[in-house]
């Protein structure tokens, strides 16, 4: 798609942010419409509001990454997936892997949700449609395995090196990587105020008075996201919030498909596939931007099951919650103090690296020794990124330190942990640039033989 828009467009830098745009425009179309299939075009707008207002979508609607686009593939998909649409099932599936494999995820969520509607609500009738399914939901790996296939032929990798490199499995790396997905897409920017409220107002409004069933689903889903959740020291205490989550699924998600199958098969396929990618995250190499995949799911989620619980006593008071939610995460844009391409400050930090990369140029750093971090060294080794003035690109950058290093470049969108060594290294800084809360900083130290 994009080489088709540059072939229309040109491959300027503002053709290409106009695509991401224009991507992210099509993502809220899509939102607004399946939340409108769900019976009712509050849902859309409520989902649609929540996402307008997340500020990692916003960071991230005019850059040129496969998060947003592999949001709309995945959400196509899943709207395929109900409407029972072979072919478009497969075309929209097979897309989403070969724009990136975290799209596999998406494919055992509709595998797992598919053996568990065939065990709650069996059908003999469907027998016959539900192992063609099976099937079906297989055929997307196919055209995925060739061009991976293709992809180790050509460049000999079947997953990106560098990042295969970073990869940690110590448990505690997974579950610091299981609770940062959490609170991105739950807790940070006030989202725990929706959070809070869903967990409270649902249950309770969902069940009506039989507070027998309501009582305990509050509890367990209190307990499980507001207080279990992030506070065990291990994988014994982990399993407590898990079981929890596990048990209002069956409780609350499924008794929501039971009631209106079209819009809790949604419901549902949204829970296990954001518990699935936020499991995921936590063994892979994990940045923030990657969660961006599931946003959507987790609005229309939300937007959804309050609408359904809500709706009944009056029709104002799901666009109240949500909008009152919505209003607290957008006072809440800027506040942190992150600098990554999920916040808005991500332009400042651009403008710290064209400073710090300019400085360099000028002090004829070029075939200098330099440590640098992952995306540093794109910087300033790919013209195509835009931030070399035209001279040539810096010809012994490293990811990996030594003695041998004379200068060093550090920012506080791309931390390491030499940072906190720079001293004890001898490095001293030369030049800072600071722009908003944004840093970048270049430190020298004498040559080895100086010293």
């Amino acid at each position: 798609i994009c080489g088709s828009w540059m072939h229309v467009f040109g491959a300027s830098r503002i053709s290409l942010h106009t695509f991401a745009l224009a991507i992210s425009i099509c993502l809220l179309v899509l939102v607004y419409w399946v939340g409108a299939r769900m019976g009712s075009k509050w849902i859309g707008l409520g989902a649609v509001v929540m996402i307008l207002v997340n500020e990692s979508f916003l960071a991230q609607s005019g850059i040129l990454l496969p998060e947003i686009l592999l949001a709309f593939l995945c959400l196509v998909t899943v709207h395929f997936y109900i409407e029972r649409k072979a072919l478009a099932l497969v075309v929209a599936a097979s897309y989403a892997l070969m724009t990136k494999e975290s799209a596999i995820i998406l494919i055992a969520t509709l595998f797992t949700w598919h053996a568990i509607r065939s065990l709650v609500a069996p059908d003999p009738g469907r027998r016959a449609a539900d192992r063609r399914w099976v099937i079906i939901l297989g055929v997307p790996l196919v055209p995925a395995f060739l061009f991976f296939a293709y992809q180790r032929h050509t460049f000999g990798w079947l997953f990106f090196p560098q990042h295969i490199g970073l990869m940690k499995w110590h448990s505690t790396d997974i579950i610091r990587k299981l609770k940062a997905a959490y609170d991105d897409l739950f807790i940070d920017q006030g989202r725990i105020w929706t959070t809070s409220a869903f967990a409270l107002i649902a249950p309770i409004v969902w069940w009506g008075k039989d507070f027998r069933r309501s009582i305990p689903v509050v509890l367990l889903l209190i307990a499980a996201s507001m207080v279990l959740f992030g506070n065990w020291p291990s994988w014994v205490t982990l399993l407590v919030p898990m079981v929890s989550f596990a048990l209002v699924f069956r409780y609350m998600f499924l008794e929501c498909f039971k009631r209106d199958p079209q819009r809790g098969e949604f419901i549902c396929i949204a829970f296990i596939h954001v518990v699935l990618f936020m499991g995921s995250s936590a063994v892979n190499f994990f940045t923030d931007r990657y969660l961006m995949c599931v946003v959507p799911f987790v609005a229309l989620g939300i937007s959804a099951f309050l609408h359904s619980a809500l709706n009944a006593y009056d029709r104002v008071l799901s666009p109240l919650v949500i909008g009152l939610g919505a209003g607290i995460s957008l006072l809440l844009i800027g506040r942190t103090a992150k600098v990554t391409d999920t916040e808005m400050s991500y332009a400042d930090a651009v403008d710290c690296e064209l400073k710090l990369i300019s400085f360099c140029e000028g002090a004829g750093l070029r075939d200098s020794l330099i440590y640098v971090p992952f995306l540093e060294s794109v910087y300033m080794t790919d013209p195509g990124a835009g931030y070399l003035s035209g001279a040539g690109p810096f010809t012994r950058t490293t990811l990996a330190y030594s003695e041998e290093t004379n200068y060093a470049v550090f920012s506080n969108s791309s931390q390491t942990m030499i940072y906190g060594e720079r001293q004890r290294l001898g490095f001293t800084l030369l030049k800072r640039f600071e722009s908003g809360p944004a840093w970048a900083e270049i430190h020298q130290r004498p040559s080895r033989s100086a010293r």
